[in-house]
């Protein structure tokens, strides 16, 4: 594309061709007033300009408010063309943004997760017949004693109920949990998915801590109580329970080596538990978060995502978030690990801060954003906040190890 994207920047005249420059190496979007100050041009100049670029096609204009109000910034349009422009003549700084952004999404969605994305947006037209399917599955061969097939009818309950969840319909979705554990018990990702559903979702901690103490009372395969343990000491610790308790399952997921890889051993590290203090030790726990990033572990984002999204999440619960963001930037992760940093930033200061930023970092920022506000609008303050409802009765397992 370089002979063509350098012809078109060359066509452009002079003037046209300062705010183009200015913008495209900008990469997120600008306002008219911001640009004159890029380029040095009077501010009617600049939206004059604007105007022309944008009837011929380089660029758009895009809302820097979810409310429509205030004023509305440019971008370039053709966004490979605004990466190759800036791979080309933008700063060192600039380029090395896109190289980590790159490797951000390289380690964020592995083959097999980038599969799994194209057949969901594949089906997401069509949920309820992928559902149907799952249940045509489920009614010829539920009774099935092949190892084959019994895996098969697993991955149908477990994929039916992640498609209710990711609908909305979260009852249905507890439901199909449920009937896949007593399918089969021994399966953990049944626990872990309803666990998750509960905790995350609906808010029944109690209910969520008793999901995960029966997966370890009936999976018996070593790796998977791991995760069973690392669960509940999120779980418990996080959400005001005995320190000891999570403590104690926390340990019992660390003492194994071949159960976590370094990401998900980080992030146990960085619960408040280590320590006797009331308040938690916040720099311990800032540190921690950033050894996860750092580890370069791909399994961060596969695996771990929602344990660091609760952690995020209790950082802000306990207004925490401005000292997170200050040292986030000291440790230039604005830069290295742009999408988690500016959906931090979105939730602890709005979402409008998404919208000026460049699409290609707000796309995956958003799925983070998500999961951090899913988690504040069930628990605003990790402290004095109303207890969630429990539609059932539950034993209290928060001070059992």
């Amino acid at each position: 594309f370089t002979g063509w994207y350098q012809a078109r920047t060359e066509e452009l005249p002079i003037q046209a061709r300062a705010v183009f420059d200015a913008l495209a190496l900008n990469w997120d979007p600008m306002t008219a007033a911001t640009l004159g100050l890029a380029t040095g041009l009077d501010t009617p100049i600049v939206s004059s300009q604007l105007t022309r670029l944008e009837k011929a096609g380089y660029v758009e204009p895009v809302a820097l408010s979810k409310r429509g109000k205030g004023r509305s910034g440019y971008q370039v349009s053709e966004r490979f063309f605004n990466i190759w422009y800036l791979m080309r003549n933008g700063p060192r700084r600039a380029r090395q943004s896109i190289l980590f952004l790159t490797k951000f999404l390289q380690s964020c969605f592995s083959p097999a997760e980038r599969r799994s994305h194209a057949i969901s947006m594949l089906e997401s037209g069509q949920p309820d017949q992928t559902i149907a399917a799952h249940d045509d599955v489920l009614a010829r061969q539920g009774a099935a004693t092949d190892p084959a097939l019994r895996e098969r009818v697993a991955k149908a309950l477990e994929e039916k109920a992640f498609l209710l969840r990711e609908g909305g319909r979260l009852e249905a979705s507890e439901s199909a949990y449920r009937d896949a554990i007593k399918w089969d018990s021994s399966v953990s990702r049944f626990h872990l998915g309803l666990g998750n559903l509960l905790l995350d979702f609906t808010g029944e901690i109690n209910s969520a801590l008793a999901t995960f103490q029966r997966g370890l009372e009936t999976v018996t395969n070593q790796r998977d109580r791991v995760l069973l343990h690392a669960y509940m000491a999120h779980a418990i610790a996080l959400h005001g329970g005995d320190r000891l308790a999570a403590r104690t399952h926390a340990n019992s997921a660390l003492e194994d080596d071949s159960g976590l890889s370094p990401a998900g051993r980080r992030l146990l590290e960085a619960l408040p538990i280590w320590s006797e203090r009331s308040e938690p030790d916040w720099s311990s726990v800032f540190e921690r978060i950033g050894k996860a990033l750092t580890s370069d572990d791909p399994a961060l984002w596969t695996n771990y995502s929602d344990d660091l999204q609760r952690i995020l999440w209790f950082v802000l619960a306990n207004g925490q978030g401005d000292n997170l963001k200050r040292w986030m930037a000291d440790a230039q992760f604005q830069n290295q690990y742009a999408p988690l940093y500016h959906a931090f930033v979105a939730a602890l200061e709005g979402e409008d801060h998404l919208l000026r930023i460049n699409p290609e970092t707000r796309q995956p920022a958003q799925a983070i954003y998500a999961g951090i506000v899913r988690r504040l609008k069930l628990w605003p303050t990790q402290k004095g906040s109303k207890k969630p409802s429990v539609r059932r009765r539950e034993p209290d397992l928060a001070g059992q190890p």
